[in-house]
């Protein structure tokens, strides 16, 4: 998260001439999820805006938009912070949208019905991990209307063909999860279509939501688990750093049987140190390129 603070080095009738163009800015980042918050100062020297970007590159991009930036009307401070604790619940239920190198994580909407009946109708995606396969389009938007309109579930869209073909999601222990959790940790669920195993993309998805819950929500843990015999579910959670934790037998899943159910954990200190080693690889290996 990020914080732009302005300061006019004009007087304020070369701000006023540049207003209205600046609120237009204002609008379309609102509307593209950029911006949280804004304001002028008081007294009235600059402003402030809330931004919501990934990296401070992407905040000079959409900076270098300001009409008061193209005309020099004021200067900015740019100030990178972690968002850990609210007054309320207003900005948890901000609309968070990740882009990765292949995805985009956003929330689901009504359009996107056809897309999920397409992937979520198919046998062999649900029932391995406990839910009924969708029954038309009609059930796959109610889903989204109801299921996926929880906070922080999201779909996962191809950035190539700008299509959902999966899902994931963030829950909590006051919401529907299978880990027995504490109120600061949380559980990550996921599926994608089946033309879509075996490419990379769930880890891809997981490890963004890793990032908004030990960066952006500042969970002490976080938790994820599969049902026996479910190995693709398995690789993922091992691919992205989760340790084993424990296995509960006899669990009733969403379907009325009884499964066994494997269980994983990551601290946040397991999260910082798989960070730090993923770097470090990445350094040995530029080094040898160089080399």
């Amino acid at each position: 998260m990020f914080i732009a603070i302005l300061t006019y080095k004009k007087p304020l009738e070369d701000v006023d001439r540049h207003l209205q163009a600046h609120r237009d800015y204002l609008a379309k980042h609102y509307a593209a999820g950029d911006f949280i918050a804004s304001g002028p100062q008081i007294p009235r020297i600059g402003g402030v805006i809330m931004i919501k970007a990934d990296n401070r590159a992407a905040v000079d991009s959409i900076i270098a938009q300001d009409p008061f930036n193209i005309n020099d009307i004021a200067d900015y401070q740019i100030v990178e912070f972690t968002l850990t604790m609210f007054l309320n619940d207003d900005l948890k239920k901000y609309p968070f949208i990740k882009d990765t190198d292949r995805l985009i994580l956003r929330p689901w909407q009504e359009s996107d019905a056809e897309s999920l009946y397409r992937y979520a109708s198919d046998p062999d995606i649900g029932p391995i991990a406990g839910w009924p396969p969708h029954t038309s389009v009609s059930d796959s938007l109610e889903i989204i209307r109801t299921v996926f309109a929880a906070p922080e579930v999201y779909a996962v869209v191809l950035k190539d063909t700008n299509e959902p073909v999966g899902s994931c999601g963030i829950m909590f222990s006051n919401g529907l999860h299978s880990a027995n959790m504490t109120q600061r940790e949380a559980e990550i669920g996921y599926w994608i279509g089946k033309p879509y195993w075996g490419q990379g993309l769930i880890p891809e998805a997981v490890n963004a939501l890793l990032s908004r819950c030990f960066n952006e929500l500042g969970l002490d843990a976080v938790w994820c688990g599969h049902y026996d015999g479910n190995v693709k579910s398995k690789r993922v959670i091992q691919k992205c750093g989760f340790k084993y934790h424990h296995t509960d037998h006899d669990v009733v899943s969403p379907l009325g049987d009884k499964r066994t159910e494997h269980f994983y954990r990551m601290t946040k200190e397991d999260y910082n140190a798989l960070h730090i080693n993923r770097e470090r690889t990445v350094d040995r290996r530029t080094e040898e390129v160089v080399d």
